[in-house]
This record gives C-alpha cells, structure tokens and sequence, in this order.
C-alpha cells in the first residue's frame, strides 16, 4: 500500500493518507509531546495579525489559507514553524491564485536583484556560481541549474545570447536573460576526482545564477593568526575572568575598556534566534502588503498589539468565566449544553464568539430562521464562514478531549490563542490513536472503566470541554471559581 512517507508495513494506517497535514494516527509522528513555553518572535505575531486583517477584507478566507498549506511540498511543510506555513500559503493564494500581490514586489523584499538583458560578463571573467537561495523559495521551484556545481567558481568560456529564464518560464513568466558557458575543473567540483589537473567540465549557465568571483582572503600585513586586534605581540594573556566578557586594553596592565553601543546592537544581534526557513519569506509578505495597501502600518500595528494579549493562560479568561457561570447556575449550564450560542446570547457574551447564521445544538440537529430554501439559499450567498460552538461535558462515566489534527482549530475567541503543543506534530497524531498514554503525559490517569472520548475538530465545530466542578467550592463567588479554571481543563488535557 503506498503511503506518504514510505512507511514500513507495521506503521500503515488503515486509511489513505491525503497529505502532509493530515497527522492523526501517524506513528512516524509520534514522540513526547513539547509543552515547554514558546514566546512567539515578532515576525510570527505579525504574520498571524497580517493574515487577519486580509480576511476581514475578505481577501483571504480560512479555507483557501488552509488549501495552501495543505499544497506544501512533505520536506517543505515538515521544515516550516506554524506561522511560517501562514506565510507560504498566503504567498500563493495572493501572488498566483489572485494576482493581489505582484511577484516584482514580493522579491524586492526578498533582496532579489530584479533580472535583467544587460550583460555583465564576458569571456574569460572568473565567476561563481550562486547557491540555490531558499529563503525566497515559496513553492517548488523549476531549476535548470544543476546543484552540484552551487558555489564552485569557473570561468566564461563563451557568451550565448539571450533566452527565455526556464525558472520564471516554467510559471508562465517571460524574462530575457543572458547565457554563458562556464568552464569548470572537475577536481574543483569533485575532490575525489582521479584524472588530469586540466580536465574540465562545460556548463550551460543563466546569468541571474553567477556572481564575480571574489579575491581570496589575505591576512594584514604583520598581523599573523593568534594575534588579536587590541594586543601587542608581548601582552601577557588577560586574566581567565575578563575572556570572552568584555573588551580589554593592555597599558601596563590589563583595563576594561567600556563597551560601544555598537557592539551592544552586535551582541545582541549574535544572541537573536537564528531565522526559520520561511521568516524572511513572512516578513517580506508583510512589507509587500503594506507597500501596495491591503493594509496599512496602523491598522498592523494595533493588530499587533491586540494579538499580543492573545496568546497564554491568561487569554483564556471569557472561557473561564462561562465555565463558573455553567457551575453556579444549573438553567444556564442546560443551555449551554444544548444551544452554545443562546446561552451564551442571554449573558451577554454572543459578541466574543463568531457563530454561524443557525444555531446547533447538542444532538447537533440545525435550528434558526432559515427554514425555506429560499432563505437558506440567500443566507448562504450572504454569509461568511464562521464556526459553531459546542460544549461538552466531563462525567464520572466519560473524559473528553479535544485535538485538531488537520491544523490546530480550537475556541480562541474563548481560550485564547492554542499553545504550541497543541499545534505540534506529536499531540495531533497520538490524540486520536493512543489518548490514554497523552493523557497521561498531561499527569491524568484514568480508570480503565472510564470513556475516553475523542474529538477531532476537523471543520466548523469548536469545542469547549466543561470541567468538573471540584469539591468543597460550594462557597465560591463567580471571581472565585474563575480562577480555578485552567485553559487545560476546557480542553480535556487538565482536570481539577
């Protein structure tokens, strides 16, 4: 049976796999699951605040930013962080699918030299050969430049002329470049090579793909390897305690010498994170829609800002409150379970969730004011996508949990943003297969009478799991019981 990641006969799923996405019950996925905090980079917060400004100007629904990630080549959706997977997807959908972004612009922020007909070599100029540059790859790319000759330097045996860039042809693009031939010594290219000095290798090579060949690194005049900058050859070592802490001047003896704001910005800079595949892919996404207007710096700016309170425990605040309110008031707690959105309605607390135009119950059986087919059909041509709360209840009889393992649907309007685990490869593929072993993992061990049940938030359903109450709280105001509520619990992955 073909699988997707060529998978032995033990690891086969007993259905079809239908992409890089699609992780649940994948056991080449499975491993402890990363609960460690992540405290998302800028880049990340700005692409998510990015990407819900294009959808509030309907430039971009859910479903066609889902289609794109799911469209990501395996290597390419495996090596990329959550956001960065945004970042692609959206790329596609508003530079091929819907041409709102124009290609020019994107690479200019990408530091992609616009191509050009002008020749700039000429026979017998030494040149290198550029290495396929990945942060400005977004999509498979179509490359007639063979790999094994990235970052050899050759010499122009011959000027071609002028044709049609197979890269950007490939994609229906027309871009003149011009063509050499670019002579190789093979012992350059393969160190093992066993033949002559002399013999060589000829390649076909488009211009946008060579670069001068620099001069070769000398070192200064009377200054030999082991000698640093600020010390004369007969200055004793600084004493073991200063190394590698801050910068020191022999006079006599060793001083301190005050560190620049300079070389504070590079300290700094040498302490940031290395980037991620697709960040520079992201943040040229949004400095390419900020230059032709989807949106403007203020409006990210305070999406930004907004985000940045969105994200943690603490985000999970409305959730808990509704939790309390089900646990104080037993009429409330019924229609909760039954019809999410009018419990929710008759408190006041609709505005903080995006429900669709027709309610759903618990037995899931649809109910609302679009009763004939002609009002369904014009409510339909009307509405835009949106999700239905369903709550669900912990028992003594039944535990539930909660996972999405197509992406990482889940209440944010309620909880917050889904932490990392939530989105990871782990937590998706064991949730649905081994959810007693993740359970556990989470420190909750169940009786084996108990039922554990699953719930795979594949489409227009959010859950929100509603924990049961603990003992001795029977005293406890509203505020109170609140803060006993972890995110955890509403999730199925914590108990109180």
């Amino acid at each position: 049976m073909a699988t997707h990641r060529e998978r032995p006969p033990s690891e086969i799923l007993p259905s079809q796999w239908v992409g890089s996405h699609d992780l649940g019950g994948d056991i080449s996925s499975f491993g402890s699951i990363n609960r460690s905090t992540h405290e998302y980079q800028h880049w990340e917060i700005q692409v998510h605040a990015a990407l819900s400004l294009l959808d509030s100007a309907n430039l971009i629904t859910d479903d066609q930013l889902r289609k794109g990630i799911e469209s990501m080549q395996p290597d390419a959706y495996n090596s990329a962080s959550y956001y960065g997977r945004w970042a692609v997807s959206a790329v596609s959908h508003l530079v091929v699918d819907t041409s709102l972004l124009p290609h020019a612009i994107l690479e200019k922020h990408l530091g992609v030299p616009a191509a050009t007909e002008e020749q700039f070599f000429s026979p017998g100029d030494h040149v290198l050969v550029r290495a396929e540059n990945t942060r400005v790859r977004w999509r498979k790319p179509h490359i007639r430049t063979p790999g094994y000759i990235f970052g050899v330097e050759g010499i122009v045996s011959r000027f071609v002329g002028e044709f049609h860039d197979p890269m950007l042809a490939g994609f229906g693009q027309s871009v003149l470049q011009p063509l050499y031939r670019v002579r190789f010594v093979q012992k350059k290219i393969w160190p093992e090579y066993s033949g002559n000095d002399v013999d060589s290798l000829e390649v076909d090579i488009y211009q946008a793909w060579l670069e001068p060949a620099g001069e070769p690194a000398r070192e200064s005049a009377g200054e030999s390897a082991g000698e640093s900058a600020g010390a004369s050859p007969s200055s004793p070592l600084p004493p073991p305690s200063y190394l590698d802490e801050e910068p020191m001047l022999w006079s006599g003896q060793w001083i301190k010498v005050h560190p620049t704001r300079t070389s504070i910005e590079l300290k700094a800079k040498e302490l940031e994170p290395e980037p991620t595949r697709f960040q520079p892919l992201a943040e040229a996404l949004v400095a390419s829609c900020l230059e032709v207007g989807l949106f403007d710096a203020s409006s990210l700016s305070k999406k930004v800002e907004e985000l940045g309170s969105a994200f943690g425990e603490s985000a999970a605040g409305i959730g808990r409150e509704i939790v309390a309110r089900a646990w104080m008031d037993p009429t409330f707690k019924r229609l909760l379970l039954d019809d999410a959105r009018s419990a929710l309605v008759q408190v006041g607390l609709d505005t903080a969730y995006q429900f669709s135009s027709r309610a759903v119950d618990s037995t899931c059986k649809m109910s609302g004011s679009a009763t004939s087919t002609a009002a369904k059909a014009k409510a339909k041509a009307k509405a835009k996508t949106t999700t239905t709360l369903l709550v669900i209840e912990q028992t003594p009889e039944v535990h539930n949990l909660v996972v999405c393992t197509l992406c990482s649907c889940w209440p944010s309007k309620l909880l917050g943003n889904p932490p990392p685990w939530y989105k990871s490869a782990a937590y998706r593929a064991r949730a649905v297969r081994e959810p007693r072993s993740v359970l556990n993992e989470f420190g909750i061990k169940l009786e084996k009478g108990i039922e554990v049940r699953v719930h795979d938030s594949t489409a227009d359903l959010r859950y929100l799991v509603l924990p049961r109450r603990p003992p001795g709280t029977e005293e406890l105001g509203m505020k109170e019981l609140a803060a006993l509520v972890t995110r955890d619990s509403m999730i199925g992955t914590g108990v109180l």
